[in-house]
């Protein structure tokens, strides 16, 4: 937004004059400040260096992030019978084995509360 419609929308004009003033001056300087500190570069933070690759950095953040997930799902192949407990014997046992993963799944993914009746049962 530019800083004259800006001003125009701070300033009411049934004020006195040294109230449209001081606004518009105020809404001047504020404008001004934020526009002195975009885009210069400064210091960079103590223990960091600034940002100098070449490319696009989305891509290169995907690449990240699927490097990422992929190590994850290795690693956790290896201990997925930490977590699963599952009783080959029968269908009910299977079932009975597998309900803690299932019930930590619900909580995990926000599907704890009761379900509502709905309005076209009979």
């Amino acid at each position: 937004m530019c800083v004259f419609r800006l001003a125009l929308l701070t300033t009411d004009f049934r004020a006195p004059f040294h109230k449209c003033f001081a606004s518009g001056i105020l809404v001047t300087f504020i404008a001004l400040a934020a526009l002195s500190c975009g885009g210069q570069p400064g210091d960079a933070l103590l223990g960091t260096q600034p940002l100098t690759w070449d490319g696009d950095l989305s891509a290169r953040m995907v690449e990240g992030i699927d490097r990422f997930l992929m190590r994850e799902i290795e690693l956790s192949v290896g201990q997925r019978q930490k977590f699963w407990h599952r009783e080959f014997s029968s269908r009910d046992a299977y079932e009975r084995s597998v309900q803690p993963n299932r019930e930590h799944l619900q909580t995990a993914i926000g599907a704890v509360d009761a379900r509502l009746a709905s309005r076209f049962s009979q």
